[in-house]
């Protein structure tokens, strides 16, 4: 199986560190990291090299990161190429724009989060691969296509030659023909196709047909056989083909066999093909060539095959004629001698006369054979005439084929040009995308006709369940053909008796369809009739009609695979443009946030003063606590957003998981109310910012299901956030659910914006939303409901929606399995609260972090709560500080420098230190990073960005803090 093939990124960044920081963070991705220290350098890499992304530094001397942008885009080969900005300085709105404006499709601020820069940095990996892909698909197809081509030029060159040498008596013009051409076609410069002949010491030698120049000196005829060139000193080459009975292939000038007077190592000949070919069994011939660009292959040998057996045709054919013209030659010669012994030997006459008959016999034998040939003659020239008829039509159909991606007009065309030539009358019908048949094409040979071809469609038009064979061929994927068609027929082919009365004034008497299959399905079908009294289709007829459908059906195909690959480029922009919208608003609130909060510090430090200076406390006091009141929404205001990112880059994760199969359900016996009021609950903000009514409808019996608890609220919630946001503000939601037979139906129903028709089939696609507006954005990436749907159907059910169209709401039903639970054995018991620390207890802690950001800060948390708190920034450090240190709690980020967490965590368990709690504090959060951290000896594993009143509550529950505290109480 071919491994995932690695792509290229590129790093640019003027600082030596940056770049190793950007390569520790995006290393885990497995890609090819290409590193640049300059705008020049990184314009170099582009000129090597294709990349997935450009991670572009602004603050760079010489050419900085706009006008290196600036440049990039201006060449055809990498204006595509996304570009994302990073920088520490230039954070105005200003420098922002202009980032923008010269093609950037992000722009970061460091210090920027790791795990969002892999995220993006992983979705355009992702969708650089998907267009790889798509390319290479078509590039095969594309050699596909120029393999038949050569195929058809072979034998189009064949049924020249045949032409020719059936009107020519030389023979040699036809071979020089052929051998031109096949010269040409395989790229060779040298090459002859010669008979085998032997000497009479029984030495074989070639007699040449046709040859092109092999030594310095132009050859000379062999006197008493022009035009024939024989050619000796072949037995090793005879022998070697007649014992062996394959083609020789020589690659290298080594090994290439010399004829006579060429001297070794002759430079014009490097690689040489020797075909033997055979007529009856017997080695009657053999066609070198010479020189091909890249030598010769059996593929090439293979593809010569038809060429070969119409060499041993032809020489079979040449010698026959030969031999008749022999024994014409004989018959003269014993006319002359009959005649001279009629006037020398009068005595003799009866016996004369004896053989005079015998004579007249054998005459009429020779004539009755040259009559045989001339019929054989005659019938190889009508094929040949037929053969080339049909070729030429096939390549006027693929010419008109392959003129445009608009399959509909091409067909259109198709069909006239098959009538009147294959058909009197042609019909071709198209399964559409939504999976109805569609008849895009008609045409007729008498133009009066046209009106009941159009009557037959408007009236009868194409359906799965018809009885017509067109339908049966549709289902059926294999070819039908009717060679005499009659009453019968028609009335079986007939849907009733109006249709019946159209396809008798249609009067077919002979009738085929062949299939349009791509890659194995079904496209459609074409229909070809013909009304003529003394023509019939045959076998040869319906060959032709399925190489004909074969192009069109490949036309379609590659129409289809272009608009796919349009519209995935397109959905790939917008989910860009969505991702950087997404990003930016909640970090345009962090930002906007903590300059307030710096303002409110410098604000609260001129107070304090002036209550240190002042006797009116009380006003003071009074500001004070109004700008604490502040502080606290702002901070909410962080917190929410934080967590609006940790959602964010959560759904990609599990988008990500599901499509590639990394996601596993923990299912149990839910309670279906209970996991409603949770995602009631969690949609609950966003449902009273917006004033929605939620009205709820549930089943009075409890309904059990066999889900996983968390995955369902997940279905529930995206579903109800989607109402939410895509409804007016005061808008109603009605959540509904009832039982139906063995499973439960759930019906999430808005009078909101509604869902246009055209986009109701691809509403559960990837990155698929309704279209916004700049002054009406719904917010998400579009992946809610691809969720969704994959969620559903790894529980075993199905989602469809519903809607109206614009403006009318929208309705989506969910169908979940439900499961008996007569007498549950467990009662699921709500988690109990860790126990509260009791004041002023302490715990030693020692916080292994390569990030001095966010150590500082976590370290500050803990210590307000009045923990001990050492710090270590790599693996070895850790190690010792946790030996002369003995703490409580190591809270241990896994992603280190060097050694890493797994690592660090296995040895401290080696070193038995006793009561220990071991927790991976770590931005890696999946199911196989959890499993790993327990094996190394993790206690616990909280993923980035931690709660802190999780981690409080965490750390109070250590024994330890407990036991001393206890005993700080005694000894008081």
């Amino acid at each position: 199986m071919q491994s995932d093939p690695k792509v290229n990124i590129l790093l640019v960044d003027d600082r030596p560190e940056n770049l190793v920081a950007l390569e520790s963070v995006l290393s885990s991705l497995g890609q090819n990291l290409v590193k640049a220290s300059s705008g020049m350098e990184a314009l170099k890499r582009l000129l090597d090299h294709d990349f997935a992304v450009i991670l572009l530094d602004v603050q760079m001397p010489e050419l900085d990161g706009f006008e290196t942008a600036t440049l990039i885009r201006a060449r055809e080969r990498t204006q595509h190429t996304p570009i994302v900005f990073l920088t520490a300085i230039n954070k105005s709105e200003t420098h922002v724009s202009r980032g923008y404006s010269v093609g950037a499709v992000d722009y970061v601020f460091k210090p920027f989060d790791p795990d969002v820069l892999r995220a993006k940095v992983a979705a355009f990996v992702e969708l650089r691969k998907k267009r790889d892909e798509l390319q290479e698909e078509i590039a095969q197809r594309r050699a596909a296509e120029q393999k038949l081509d050569a195929s058809n030029a072979l034998l189009e060159t064949i049924s020249h030659a045949l032409v020719g040498f059936i009107s020519d008596e030389d023979p040699s013009a036809t071979f020089n023909y052929l051998l031109t051409a096949v010269l040409s076609l395989t790229q060779s410069e040298y090459g002859f196709i010669g008979e085998i002949l032997h000497t009479t010491e029984g030495e074989p030698y070639v007699r040449t047909y046709a040859i092109t120049n092999l030594a310095d000196e132009p050859p000379s005829p062999t006197a008493g056989s022009p035009p024939f060139l024989e050619l000796y000193n072949l037995k090793t080459l005879c022998n070697t083909l007649k014992t062996t009975g394959r083609p020789l292939v020589a690659n290298t000038p080594a090994s290439v066999p010399r004829r006579k007077g060429l001297p070794p190592g002759h430079p014009k000949l490097q690689s040489f093909l020797a075909m033997p070919f055979y007529k009856g069994g017997g080695f009657v011939g053999l066609v070198g060539i010479a020189n091909r660009p890249g030598g010769y292959d059996e593929q090439l040998v293979a593809y010569l095959e038809p060429f070969l057996h119409t060499c041993a045709g032809m020489i079979d054919a040449y010698r026959s004629e030969q031999g008749r013209k022999h024994a014409e030659e004989e018959v003269r010669e014993l006319n002359e001698q009959l005649e001279r012994r009629v006037a020398d030997r009068t005595a003799a006459l009866e016996a004369a006369n004896r053989d005079l008959e015998n004579e007249i016999a054998e005459r009429k034998r020779a004539e009755e054979e040259r009559a045989r040939l001339l019929t054989l003659e005659q019938t190889a020239r009508a094929r040949a005439e037929t053969a080339q008829q049909r070729l030429g039509f096939l390549g006027e159909a693929s010419a008109i084929l392959s003129r445009s991606l608009d399959y509909q007009t091409t067909l259109e065309q198709v069909a006239r040009l098959a009538v009147p030539y294959l058909a009197d009358f042609c019909m071709v019908d198209v399964v559409g995308e939504d999976g109805e048949i569609r008849r895009v094409a008609t045409a007729h040979a008498d133009p009066q006709k046209n009106a009941l071809m159009a009557e037959l469609q408007h009236r009868y038009p194409p359906s799965w369940n018809s009885p017509h064979p067109a339908s049966r061929v549709l289902r059926s994927g294999k070819p039908e053909l009717q060679v005499e068609v009659d009453d019968t027929w028609l009335t079986g082919a007939a849907r009733d008796a109006e249709h019946l009365r159209l396809w008798r004034k249609l009067a077919p008497t002979s009738y085929m369809v062949a299939p349009l299959i791509a890659r194995g399905d079904a496209l459609g079908v074409i229909s070809l009739g013909l009304s003529s009294k003394d023509r019939r289709y045959g076998p040869e007829d319906e060959v032709l009609a399925e190489d004909l459908a074969r192009r069109a059906a490949a036309a379609i195909d590659n129409a289809r695979l272009f608009r796919e690959v349009e519209e995935a480029g397109r959905r790939k922009d917008e989910f860009l443009a969505m991702l950087a919208h997404e990003l930016r608003n909640p970090l345009a609130a962090i930002s906007n946030a903590d300059y307030v909060l710096e303002d409110l510090i410098e604000h609260q430090l001129r107070y304090r003063e002036q209550l240190a200076a002042t006797s009116d406390a009380e006003c003071v006091l009074e500001e004070l606590g109004s700008h604490d009141t502040r502080v606290s929404r702002l901070r909410n205001i962080i917190s929410r957003q934080t967590k609006h990112l940790a959602r964010l880059v959560d759904d990609l994760l599990d988008m990500s998981r599901i499509t590639r199969g990394k996601i596993e359900l923990r299912k149990e016996v839910v309670e279906l109310a209970a996991a409603l009021q949770r995602a009631v609950e969690t949609t609950a903000p966003l449902m009273e910012a917006r004033n929605h009514d939620l009205q709820l409808f549930l089943p009075d019996e409890p309904v059990w299901l066999e889900a996983d608890p968390a995955r369902l609220e997940q279905i529930l919630s995206n579903l109800l956030n989607n109402a939410a946001k895509y409804s007016e503000r005061g808008g109603k939601i009605w959540l509904s659910a009832e039982r139906a037979a063995e499973e439960i139906v759930l019906r999430i129903r808005d009078a909101g914006i509604g869902i246009p028709k055209e986009l109701l089939p691809r509403v559960f696609d990837l990155f698929t939303q309704a279209e916004r507006s700049l002054d009406r954005s719904q917010g998400g990436l579009g992946i809610g409901l691809a969720l969704v749907k994959n969620l559903v159907q790894m529980h075993g059910g199905s989602v469809s929606v519903h809607s109206e169209g614009l403006g009318a709401g929208s309705e989506f039903v969910v169908r979940l399995p439900t499961c008996q639970v007569t007498a549950p054995g467990a009662v699921v018991c709500p988690p109990q609260p860790i126990r509260e620390a009791a004041r002023g207890a302490s715990v030693r802690i020692l916080l292994v972090e390569d990030n001095r950001d966010a150590a500082e800060t976590l370290t500050e948390i803990m210590e307000l709560w009045g923990h001990e708190v050492r710090h270590a920034e790599d693996g070895p450090s850790a190690i010792d500080e946790a030996h002369s240190y003995h703490p409580d709690v190591v809270l241990l980020d896994i992603g280190l420098p060097g050694m890493d967490g797994y690592e660090v965590a296995r040895r401290l368990r080696q070193a038995d230190l006793n009561g220990v709690l071991l927790v991976a504090l770590t931005g890696y959060g999946q199911e196989e990073d959890r499993r790993r951290s327990h094996e190394a000896g993790f206690d616990l594993h909280l993923t980035k960005p931690v709660d802190p009143q999780e981690l409080q509550r965490l750390i109070a529950s250590v024994p330890a803090a407990l036991s001393r505290t206890a005993e700080t109480v005694e000894s008081r």
